[in-house]
């Protein structure tokens, strides 16, 4: 009898690694970490950081990048020339210029259709360092997810952001979003 129960032990043990295999061998794996400033994994497709070198752009496609959404604003460094260097890669670019002090729920929406628009391969949502990205997303997380202001500025914090200018703005954003929630 010890055979045969061992045997049977073997044999479940064997279904479930084999169900676990498969299962996990559908899943997409998570962005592709990247040599950048403040880089996060901010969702299941979705990075963030601050302003990648140009080497990192010219290799996004590479790395499984679908789209680079830009935060900076054209007048600052790199920002103008980015968009040709991202298309030369073949991946998609966007840029959404946002300053340090004019977040709104807008924002959040523009992102959210923008994530919708392109929903193959992974997306690199960067400013210079990623305290824009962080305030962004976490606005995005919080207006989706129906978080208080509290919730949404911790995961604004998480990701990212360091400005109390911003935290004000996030604040504003979940505040005339809900009602003052």
């Amino acid at each position: 009898m010890p055979i045969v129960r061992s045997l049977v032990r073997y044999a479940f043990l064997s279904a479930v690694l084999l169900i676990a295999a498969c299962a996990s061998a559908g899943e997409r794996a998570g962005p592709t970490p990247l040599d950048l400033p403040g880089f996060c994994v901010l969702g299941p497709r979705v990075a963030g950081g601050g302003q990648p070198p140009v080497e990192v752009l010219e290799t996004l496609s590479e790395a499984s990048y679908g789209l680079v959404i830009n935060l900076r604003r054209p007048t600052e460094p790199l920002a103008a020339e980015e968009g040709d260097l991202v298309r030369a890669a073949g991946v998609a670019y966007a840029a959404m210029p946002l300053g340090g002090d004019d977040l709104t729920a807008d924002h959040a929406r523009r992102l959210t259709a923008l994530l919708e628009a392109h929903p193959d391969g992974h997306v690199l949502l960067h400013c210079a360092s990623g305290n824009r990205v962080g305030a962004l997303w976490g606005l995005l997380v919080g207006l989706r997810d129906g978080l208080d202001v509290a919730g949404t500025l911790e995961v604004a914090r998480a990701s990212g952001m360091r400005s109390p200018t911003l935290a004000k703005c996030v604040r504003l954003a979940v505040g005339g979003a809900a009602g003052g929630r």
